[in-house]
C-alpha cells in the first residue's frame, strides 16, 4: 500500500510540473528495502506455517526462542553450537 502512495505522489508532482522527471528515479531506491523487508518476512511465515519435518523443526526451535528468558543468549547458543 505504501508503494502505491509514494509512486502516487511521485507522479502527480510530476503531472502538476512541480518535480522534475528524476524524482522517478528515487522511487526504486525508497521502496526497494520495504519491497524486500515484506519478501523475507512472507517467505518466513510460509517456512514457519509448512507442513513439514523441517516446519515442525522450526516452530518448536521459534517457539523455545520466544519464550526463553535470554533470546540473546539462546540465538547465540543455537548458533554457536554450545
Amino acid at each position: 500500500m505504501l508503494d502505491a502512495l509514494d509512486l502516487a505522489d511521485r507522479l502527480i508532482a510530476m503531472i502538476r510540473k512541480s518535480a522534475a522527471t528524476s524524482v522517478l528515479d528515487g522511487y526504486e531506491t525508497t521502496r526497494h528495502p520495504a519491497g524486500h523487508r515484506a519478501l523475507i518476512q512472507t517467505s518466513a511465515q510460509a517456512a514457519l506455517n509448512a507442513i513439514s519435518p523441517e516446519g515442525a523443526a522450526l516452530r518448536e526451535v521459534f517457539a523455545e526462542f520466544l519464550t526463553s528468558r535470554n533470546p540473546r543468549r539462546y540465538l547465540s547458543e543455537l548458533l554457536s553450537g554450545d
